[in-house]
């Protein structure tokens, strides 16, 4: 079952090319990878919203920490220690995802 392709009909692929700015290859490449890149969670997050359709986390392209070590940013920043996340991230721990649809009082 290819949900990239389910999703991206329920959704409306003319509509999806609007909202993105992208033409049908993109949508074309997502289909054949099963894949939709990262940089598209936001929109297709909200148009799924607004016509009661998933759009699974697992189907994003998310860029993953490098094995067992520390970003360069982490690196980089004052301290090279990256706090509590790094330390979690370099034991393998599973970090939750902040609630992105919380909103702010």
């Amino acid at each position: 079952m290819n949900e990239a392709k389910t999703i991206l009909h329920q959704l409306g692929e003319q509509q999806v090319m609007a909202v993105l700015g992208v033409k049908a290859g993109a949508l074309f490449a997502a289909k054949h990878s099963n894949r939709f890149p990262a940089a598209w969670y936001l929109a297709l997050r909200d148009l799924g919203a607004a016509q009661n359709v998933v759009v699974p986390l697992h189907l994003f392209s998310w860029k993953l920490p490098r094995s067992g070590g520390v970003d360069r940013a982490q690196e980089a920043a004052p301290g090279g220690g990256g706090g509590a996340a790094a330390s979690a991230a370099a034991s393998g721990a599973v970090l939750p995802l902040a609630d992105d649809t919380a909103t702010a009082a």
